[in-house]
């Protein structure tokens, strides 16, 4: 396991950061549970946003950069596979993570995204099944 999670985060070879991703381990007290954290820079999980396509919604003003006139009334923007050169045009939200900063994942995106990157080289399920896994929270 600990090793799949240090491939993964040895994955993201095109990023600055010092620490793309982020892997916390703790045991409980009785030493008979070992929990897992794992999470993702806004770098790392917009740059998996881009490469997985993944969507997210444009903003108002990205829509009529674009040139799309949308009718008067409540209206929701759509949303649009995420490529990098499209950032400007979406809608943000603050970093939960990182005050100050935003981004154009919400909250449940970034778990997402991460859960997916996870399980493309893990296979929690079948740990649960074969008793190496108690428990998995997105």
């Amino acid at each position: 396991l600990f090793r799949s999670l240090e491939l993964i985060g040895k994955s993201f070879t095109d990023l600055a950061d010092t620490e793309p991703m982020r892997v916390t381990k703790f045991a409980t007290d009785a030493r008979d549970k070992l929990f897992v954290c794992c999470s993702l820079s806004l770098e790392a999980a917009e740059m998996l946003a881009d490469l997985n396509q993944y969507p997210v919604q444009l903003s108002l003003a990205g829509i009529a950069e674009l040139g799309i006139s949308l009718p008067e009334g409540p209206t929701t923007p759509a949303y649009v596979k995420y490529d990098s050169f499209l950032r400007d045009l979406c809608e943000f939200f603050p970093d939960p993570f990182d005050e100050g900063r935003s981004t154009v994942l919400r909250r449940t995106d970034r778990i997402r995204i991460i859960y997916d990157r996870i399980t493309d080289f893990v296979a929690l399920d079948q740990m649960e099944c074969m008793g190496l896994l108690c428990d998995k929270t997105p």
